[in-house]
């Protein structure tokens, strides 16, 4: 079958307008996107997957030509979960590889930290509860009972790997969308942490949130400010350049080392976190006198 050139050469000046203004590191993740989404999507069917791969391999110096195949092998690896973990859940390969990969992405976060006897079925969990649109409640009702420490952190699980997945399948849209900068959203409360009252309204670029530290739970594009985050990063089409004044920032948040930028002054930051946590504690006190 005879190649489409024309969307062939749209696809080439996207991939090197981005080039010009992306890390390494994000530039391979967006054509890594692009590459999957058009091969689930069967975009470039005209092509047989050795034309494709040539296509990919353009962008990539010979020394980093294992990257290309790191593309093609990660697809592949979730076309081989969707066939062994999916075919009872009436997914649709074409229309929800990105909803696969993200929800794939989280599974390996964390599941390592619990029995290999239990990591299956929290899995299995997560992957039904997911792709059925369900929220944390119903997740932690069917990881309460897989194993005595599952079920202590059940509630914990379930809402960190909801969010987790929902900013990623976010970050996921975005790179296809080619958007490099988001807003950290969402609202302080006397809890939040350091981390997200310094990032709180600020707008980062892409790159520089790929280096931050939150120093419990990793990467900072998935998870915000870690394990029970309700903030997110929203993807913003229409900045074109991050918050003025912004500084990197490198701290310990107790024996965690934390990394971000912000225009804020970190000092008063963690003063302030300290004062409302102990009013919180105090509070705590005289409720169970």
């Amino acid at each position: 079958m005879p190649i489409d050139r024309k969307r062939l050469a749209q696809f080439v000046r996207e991939i090197q307008a981005l080039q010009r203004s992306l890390s390494f590191d994000e530039f391979y993740e967006i054509v890594r996107a692009k590459v999957q989404d058009a091969l689930a999507r069967g975009l470039f069917k005209d092509l047989t997957l050795t034309q494709t791969r040539n296509v990919v391999s353009r962008y990539f110096r010979p020394e980093h030509q294992k990257f290309v195949a790191q593309i093609f092998d990660s697809y592949n690896q979730v076309i081989e979960i969707v066939n062994s973990h999916y075919n009872d859940l009436g997914v649709d390969i074409s229309r929800d590889f990105a909803k696969i990969a993200a929800i794939e992405k989280i599974n390996r976060t964390i599941l390592g930290e619990y029995e290999e006897s239990s990591i299956d079925q929290i899995s299995k969990a997560i992957r039904k509860s997911l792709t059925e649109g369900l929220n944390e409640r119903e997740l932690r009702k069917r990881l309460i009972g897989i194993d005595d420490k599952v079920t202590v952190y059940a509630r914990t699980i379930a809402r960190t790997q909801v969010k987790g997945y929902a900013r990623a399948s976010k970050s996921e849209k975005a790179r296809l969308a080619e958007v490099i900068f988001f807003e950290y959203v969402g609202i302080k409360r006397k809890t939040t942490r350091p981390f997200c009252r310094a990032l709180l309204d600020t707008t980062q670029h892409i790159d520089k949130i790929r280096k931050m530290r939150n120093g419990n739970l990793e990467p900072v594009e998935t998870y915000c400010g870690g394990w029970n985050c309700h903030h997110d990063w929203e993807p913003n089409p229409s900045f074109k350049n991050e918050t003025k004044g912004m500084s990197e920032q490198v701290f310990n948040d107790g024996a965690r080392r934390v990394k971000l930028w912000t225009h804020r002054d970190m000092g008063q930051i963690i003063e302030e976190y300290k004062r409302d946590i102990g009013e919180i504690r105090e509070i705590n006190k005289k409720r169970k006198k």
